[in-house]
């Protein structure tokens, strides 16, 4: 009997610490559609909206939760230590290149310091590396992502699209590679992967925006239209090439 209490007790308190270890559930607002006559419900659309107090909230104490959980885990700090060590054995990494009709080499490069791929060039597969954009530092306070980039077929320019902060929707820019300095246009809004498609006169490329840069939009993605931009001019001037 005395064993079968104490089981109980053990119970209840085992009960008691997951009770006080369990996160709050997400706060629900209830909303539906319809699409094509089909009622569609939808219980945590509230979440998408960072400004509610109470997303807010939650938020916060899942962040807590996860902190607390992760540091909790015995040996942790020693397995990201070897990991670290590991990582430092690596001298880079080269992803998405992309050679020109020069024998311009394009890629990103990442090294075990860099928190995110940089974009670099060479002139030749033997040539010396050239640092073109650097997302960590291409401009001062924010903190950028390089999506895509796109050569032109001399290896002259190179058109790249930018997201901010990992956002959805970012913003194209072109640089002169032998100066490496930036036309004054921005491309805006372009969705990730955006970077254009270059035409073979290497001063104009195509590139389809989004109608609108907020990203709760729905219409945002709908019924795009691509078009022809000029280096060197506004992207007011752009026209229209292909579309519905």
């Amino acid at each position: 009997m005395k064993i079968l209490c104490l089981s109980s007790l053990l119970s209840l308190l085992i009960t008691a610490v997951i009770a006080q270890s369990t996160p709050t559930a997400a706060p629900s607002v209830p909303t539906s559609d319809t699409y094509f006559g089909v009622k569609v419900d939808d219980p945590y659309r509230n979440l998408e909206n960072l400004q509610d107090p109470a997303v807010a909230a939650w938020m916060k104490a899942q962040s807590e939760y996860a902190r607390k959980t992760l540091d909790g885990i015995p040996g942790r700090q020693n397995l990201i230590d070897q990991m670290v060590e590991f990582d430092k054995r690596k001298a880079s990494r080269v992803s998405d290149l992309r050679v020109t009709d020069n024998d311009r080499y394009f890629y990103f490069k990442s090294r075990p310091e860099d928190q995110q791929p940089k974009l670099y060039c060479r002139d030749g597969y033997a040539g010396t590396e050239t640092l073109l954009v650097d997302p960590e530092n291409f401009e001062k306070g924010k903190v950028y992502t390089i999506s895509s980039f796109t050569p032109s077929f001399d290896g002259t320019k190179v058109a790249f699209a930018l997201s901010e902060k990992g956002a959805e929707i970012g913003e194209g820019c072109i640089m002169d590679v032998k100066t490496r300095k930036l036309y004054p246009e921005r491309i805006r809004p372009l969705s990730l992967g955006g970077a254009g498609d270059w035409l073979p006169d290497n001063n104009s490329f195509t590139y389809t925006p989004l109608n609108s840069a907020d990203v709760k939009d729905p219409a945002a993605r709908l019924n795009t239209q691509s078009f022809m931009h000029r280096v060197g001019t506004s992207q007011s001037q752009d026209k229209p090439v292909f579309f519905r």
